[in-house]
């Protein structure tokens, strides 16, 4: 579990910047992609 709480911060923050509703696959995506540089 704890590592999924990074994911889904980071999946919310970018949802937010886009200015989407919700978390989705594509933004799940992004974030995974952000958090293995």
């Amino acid at each position: 579990m704890e590592h999924l709480a990074p994911l889904i911060s980071q999946a919310a923050q970018i949802a937010i910047e886009e200015g989407g509703e919700a978390i989705t696959e594509d933004v799940l995506r992004e974030a995974a992609s952000f958090l293995d540089t």
